[in-house]
């Protein structure tokens, strides 16, 4: 503390003011340290650079003066106590209300959200992310890989599974839609799990095998589809597996 009672700076670590300028590597990252820690991961580096790369590319559709204009219409009728979509609508401002609330949210209008009457009783909604996965997984799994698959290899038809879900974390449908007749059939599973879709499946293999009937020959007399996966197959001579 200084005379004025306020905390003086702490000074830098010495170990980052030299590279790698991170604390990932240091021995006493896990201990009390009186200096400031800093910590590198890839994962959130990388999405912040996605995020930044997404937002330069973002723009205000509108002139220089067409927004200032805009501006002073909005804001004049906030302070009035109109509401945003009566300003729209009576002065043909050429934006949408929800326009309007997204400038407004960052911080672009000349107005606040408190001005709005009812913005600052609004709760934002809770964004639940999907699982994280890396685009490295991705490379040669998109439907322009599996075109480039059925044409390499002669198929002019195959099965394609999905599942149709209704109440978040209740039952689901799986349905399995046969190109070459345009017949699709549907099994109800009790929750969206690949354990409950394999059961299934093993249960179908069970119903043909009690009528004398192998699964894997079911689509060959009928003809040549095949069901498409992601993964690929350990072999020479084909990249994708056949489940059937």
């Amino acid at each position: 503390m200084d005379r004025n009672g306020s905390p003086l700076p702490t000074p830098p670590c010495p170990q980052l003011i030299k590279a790698p300028f991170v604390c990932n590597a240091c021995k006493k990252k896990r201990i009390p340290c009186p200096f400031k820690k800093q910590f590198y991961y890839a994962k959130i580096a990388h999405q912040e650079y996605e995020s930044l790369l997404s937002e330069a590319r973002e723009g205000i559709p509108l002139t220089k003066e067409s927004f200032y204009e805009t501006d002073r219409i909005v804001s004049d009728g906030i302070k009035r106590g109109q509401h945003p979509y009566h300003i729209s609508q009576s002065n043909n401002l050429g934006v949408s209300k929800s326009t309007v609330y997204r400038h407004l949210h960052r911080g672009y209008l000349s107005v606040s959200p408190i001005d709005f009457p009812r913005v600052v009783k609004f709760k934002a909604r809770k964004e639940k992310r999907g699982e994280y996965i890396p685009k490295g997984l991705k490379v040669g799994r998109s439907y322009r890989d599996f075109q480039l698959f059925t044409e390499e290899n002669d198929i002019y038809s195959w099965v394609e599974m999905d599942t149709v879900v209704g109440r978040i974390g209740g039952k689901t449908i799986m349905t399995l839609h046969f190109t070459s007749s345009n017949f699709m059939v549907g099994f109800l599973l009790e929750d969206k799990t690949s354990t409950q879709a394999a059961e299934k499946i093993l249960a179908i293999k069970k119903l043909f095998a009690s009528n004398g009937i192998r699964f894997g020959e079911f689509h060959a007399r009928h003809s040549k589809y095949d069901l498409f996966s992601c993964k690929q197959r350990e072999t020479k001579t084909s990249e994708w597996e056949n489940p059937l």
